[in-house]
């Protein structure tokens, strides 16, 4: 198609305008694009940023809960530890009375077998005295009347021997 130069010109005008409109717009598609792959860039990034202030925002707030369960904990360690405490003091106090008190029982119990074996010596120390006194009474009598009977003979000699005498003395004066 060979038409006058007019037309050739107006379609190379054309082409160029055709070549210099794509050229401004891959420029400005270029800028487009730049400006969505920034923004799907800055999107990730704003995106990753925001999650990232979420997990330290849930970090934050995780290690407040640890520290007030820790709390907690040591409360509870505290509250039973005071608990076995009382208890054990409990136990301690009882033991304390139990054994006060048996000691009080066996002391009565000891005093009561002293008692006992004292008035037991004393029963005993009454009746050996009175054995003693009953052998010594019978000794005692005894004795004298050995004696009475020892004198008795003597004095029966004594008169025998008085009397032979007198005999003897009698017949020779008389």
């Amino acid at each position: 198609m060979t038409v006058g130069r007019g037309q050739t010109e107006s379609t190379d005008k054309k082409e160029e305008r055709q070549a210099v409109k794509p050229a401004a717009e891959v420029q400005q598609q270029g800028a487009e694009l730049v400006a969505e792959v920034g923004m799907e860039i800055e999107k990730p990034i704003d995106d990753f940023l925001g999650r990232a202030q979420q997990a330290y925002t849930a970090y934050l707030e995780a290690q407040t809960q640890v520290w007030k369960a820790y709390q907690e904990a040591q409360l509870r360690l505290v509250d039973d530890y005071t608990k076995v405490e009382q208890e054990a003091n409990k136990v301690r106090d009882e033991a304390i009375e139990k054994a006060a008190s048996l000691q009080v029982k066996d002391e009565q119990e000891a005093e009561q077998a002293y008692m006992k074996a004292i008035e037991q010596a004393q029963k005993e120390y009454r009746k050996a005295k009175e054995q003693t006194k009953t052998t010594h009474d019978d000794s005692v009598r005894q004795s004298l009347t050995a004696y009475k009977k020892t004198i008795g003979q003597g004095w029966a000699t004594h008169r025998q021997a008085l009397e032979r005498a007198w005999k003897i003395f009698t017949k020779d004066t008389g």
